[in-house]
């Protein structure tokens, strides 16, 4: 191999030389990367502007070169970037928002990029005002219709105009002011089409018409009944829940404390239920509540739905009168027939679990979960002699009765002496409430 003068080695670990330059950086991994820009972007070729509520919406094309761009503004023509307020760094569409209604805004913008900024577009201008109301709602009832519409930010009052010309305009058409949502025009011509449109009034003035919508005012039917009513008791409240009925506009609920028709029932909500649920917040504890639903349109009320019933599980507070009657025991006669006592309950707000003291000096525990109660308990108790526990657990169901709650159910027990089990049996369980 010939040794190389060390000149020619550096330049295989150092790349130099300025007549292969270009090579040489491609060599050694420079050269990457695009240059600043040396001049600044044109102008954006046109600026929009489109009046809203308070605001006016900015829109521009993109201009090339451009990184970012300035909007200048001023409430009298002939706006420059000397003259106008500087809006910077803004995108397109711009909504320049907080603006005085009845008042003209003219702006200018400019592209920019870091070799400076473009001239200004033309000017643009336009002017922010109230803004007419949205969502116009036309139901027809008997000779009536009812019109309801979004609020609009900013307005004082609103106007209707009516008419039974299709092509319904401001200027052909009768104006109904001031309204408020709903509102209901009466006194119509059954099976003819009736036109609306709304507008907003604010200190300025008012504003265009809305879009249209109509109606035909005609007898309409009350909606049937609702079913599937089912009432679900919970901590000292009852949840009713029910199917849609596809006429109805809203709902009411009807209460009483005991079995029987609508009308032995006080309706409970003091304004139209709208939904399909209702939580029934007036309610005591230890007391069965009975139920119905009715459907409301234009065309009237609804007969009740079929009663559903419920009863409020919260039991703290109450007193019950319970008898364990002993059914089978393997004690013989020693054992009495019944055990009664009663029992004092204690349970905390919104919780499932409770416990109680007996009357006859022993303790218990329960759980409530939708009618079912299970209580375990241990009572003193003497058999063949002998000074004991009674220990028992049961399980019972509310029963829907009109006066109170009563729990009818079963229970093991066992007689414990000496800390052993001396016998054991089945009760039956019998309860009601004070």
């Amino acid at each position: 191999m010939t040794n190389l003068p060390q000149k020619h080695l550096r330049l295989g670990t150092r790349c130099w030389g300025a007549a292969a330059i270009g090579l040489l950086l491609t060599a050694c991994g420079g050269g990457g990367g695009s240059s600043a820009p040396t001049t600044p972007p044109a102008a954006p070729a046109s600026l929009t502007a489109v009046t809203g509520n308070s605001q006016n919406t900015l829109t521009w094309p993109a201009a090339s070169g451009a990184s970012s761009y300035n909007l200048y503004w001023a409430n009298v023509t002939g706006v420059t970037p000397a003259t106008g307020t500087k809006l910077a760094g803004v995108k397109s569409p711009y909504t320049h928002a907080g603006l005085s209604n009845a008042t003209t805004y003219y702006y200018v913008a400019t592209a920019a990029n870091s070799a400076g900024e473009s001239p200004a577009t033309a000017e643009a201008n336009a002017m922010p005002w109230i803004t007419a109301p949205t969502g116009i709602q036309a139901t027809p009832g008997d000779k009536t219709i009812t019109l309801s519409w979004s609020p609009v930010a900013g307005a004082t009052s609103y106007s209707c105009y009516w008419s039974n010309d299709a092509a319904i305009t401001l200027a052909n058409s009768t104006e109904i002011e001031p309204v408020t949502s709903p509102y209901t025009q009466t006194g119509l011509t059954n099976g003819t089409t009736y036109y609306y449109l709304m507008t907003s009034h604010d200190a300025h003035g008012e504003s265009l018409g809305s879009a249209v919508a109509h109606a035909v005012p005609a007898v309409v039917p009350a909606p049937a009944a609702p079913s599937g009513l089912l009432a679900t008791p919970g901590d000292q409240e009852v949840t009713l829940t029910w199917d849609a009925v596809a006429t109805a506009t809203s709902y009411n609920v009807y209460r009483a404390t005991s079995s029987g028709a609508l009308g032995t029932k006080t309706k409970i909500n003091a304004a139209s239920i709208t939904g399909l649920t209702y939580d029934d917040l007036a309610v005591t504890n230890a007391t069965m509540y009975y139920y119905q639903v009715t459907a409301v349109n234009s065309g009237g009320e609804s007969v009740g739905s079929t009663e559903a019933s419920a009863p409020v599980i919260n039991l703290t507070g109450s007193t019950w009168n319970i008898s364990e009657t002993v059914r089978t025991n393997s004690c013989g006669s020693d054992i009495g027939l019944t055990v009664p006592f009663t029992a004092t309950i204690t349970q905390a707000a919104g919780a499932s679990a409770f416990s109680g003291t007996l009357s006859g000096g022993g303790s218990f525990t329960g759980t409530v979960s939708g009618r079912t109660v299970t209580i375990t308990g241990s009572e003193p108790y003497t058999a063949k002699g002998h000074l004991g526990t009674l220990d028992f657990q049961s399980s019972g169901t509310w029963a829907n009765t009109a006066t109170a709650i009563t729990l009818t159910g079963s229970a093991n027990w066992q007689f414990i002496y000496a800390g052993t089990t001396y016998c054991v049996g089945t009760m039956s369980m019998d309860g009601s409430s004070n």
